[in-house]
């Protein structure tokens, strides 16, 4: 998105940071903020000040790799030559198919989701989940689909919700007031994957005002879930108790040869 506001920076990049990728993709960069910042706190805090040698030098140290791409080609000249390794005007439908699967470890889609239609904007989040290891997606929580349009990238054609979003794979949500900001990260174990699908589904029926889907379909939606995570769960157990069972074995294994040695040694 071209702009933010200034709320969607601490928490975004806090969890930037935690995670701390080794390669992103900024999928509609705007005028490049959070490359910029993924630039400055991932990487030149852990670089020693630029010689006079040049920016040759500078890239050629760069420990993290960023690209981006953005399709509105009159944003592209604000954006800082140094930001991005690679930097592209292109569309997002049409130049993620292009990447291969795990080509970056996070994928930033920040204010990019709304102005597709519902079935590109499922599409969009398969290729993002396809493409990154992690995903983080922002999309603003209520928005006025009727609104004139500032810009040919500007005009909204969908709305989000939190189920939507948590039923396309994120499961991850950071505190904001007006977006969604949504985490995709398949290393969160399935018991906290279960719990937040039992707290989405004890809530109300409508959110901001709009209907979900049938009580039916949230149900068997639900039910497939958890009857997933659980069985991820079982399957957890079941590993511990057979690790749990050769410890115990090797155990009392030692245990025998040690009280055999000392009464070989008492016998003597």
């Amino acid at each position: 998105m071209p702009f933010t506001t200034s709320e969607h920076i601490s928490p975004i990049l806090g969890e930037i940071r935690g995670l701390n990728p080794r390669s992103i993709l900024d999928v509609g960069c705007g005028i490049g903020l959070y490359g910029i910042l993924c630039r400055i706190f991932l990487d030149l805090h852990a670089q020693t000040p630029p010689s006079a040698n040049g920016q040759s030098e500078q890239r050629a140290r760069r420990g993290v790799l960023i690209d981006g791409f953005e399709p509105n080609p009159a944003l592209l000249p604000y954006i800082p030559d140094w930001v991005y390794d690679d930097l592209r005007q292109a569309d997002a439908m049409t130049r993620l198919p292009e990447l291969t699967d795990r080509s970056y470890d996070l994928v930033l889609a920040l204010g990019v989701l709304e102005h597709l239609d519902p079935e590109s904007g499922v599409q969009l989040v398969h290729q993002l989940k396809r493409i990154g290891h992690r995903v983080i997606l922002s999309t603003p929580k209520a928005i006025d689909l009727g609104a004139a349009a500032s810009g040919p990238f500007a005009t909204y054609r969908s709305q989000w919700s939190e189920k939507e979003l948590a039923a396309l794979g994120f499961n991850k949500f950071l505190p904001h007031h007006a977006d969604w900001i949504a985490i995709h990260d398949p290393d969160i174990g399935p018991v906290a994957q279960v719990s937040r699908q039992i707290s989405l589904a004890r809530r109300p029926g409508t959110v901001l005002g709009r209907p979900l889907p049938s009580p039916a379909r949230i149900s068997r939606l639900d039910e497939l879930e958890i009857k997933e995570g659980l069985g991820q769960i079982q399957e957890a157990l079941r590993h511990i108790q057979r690790q749990q069972e050769v410890t115990n074995d090797e155990r009392l294994s030692i245990r025998y040869r040690i009280l055999s040695l000392l009464g070989k040694r008492q016998r003597a």
